[in-house]
């Protein structure tokens, strides 16, 4: 008989957003670590949402996942660039 293991959520939502972060691999890789993030999240009932990377968050070279014009309209070059929140009882 296996004893029950847990894991401390804000410590999986840190590792997918550096991963989110510092990825330099196609956006379906990051696909993969969002799609992780929000089952876990959202699995728990402790989703809280999650922001768009700038282009100054992103390794150079990169697409960020929001950029704005001028007149303030986003585009969003690459959505799998983002930050997951945590909510404050995780962390």
């Amino acid at each position: 008989m296996s004893k029950r293991k847990t894991v401390n959520i804000a410590d999986v939502v840190m590792w997918g957003n550096s991963q989110l972060e510092k990825s330099e691999c196609a956006p379906t890789g990051r696909q993969g670590v969002c799609n992780l993030i929000e089952t876990i999240l959202h699995n728990s009932g402790v989703y809280d949402g999650f922001g768009y990377l700038t282009q100054s968050e992103v390794p150079r070279g990169e697409k960020p996942g929001i950029e704005r014009d001028k007149d303030g309209k986003a585009t969003f070059p690459d959505e799998t660039r983002r930050r997951y929140y945590i909510p404050r009882h995780c962390k």
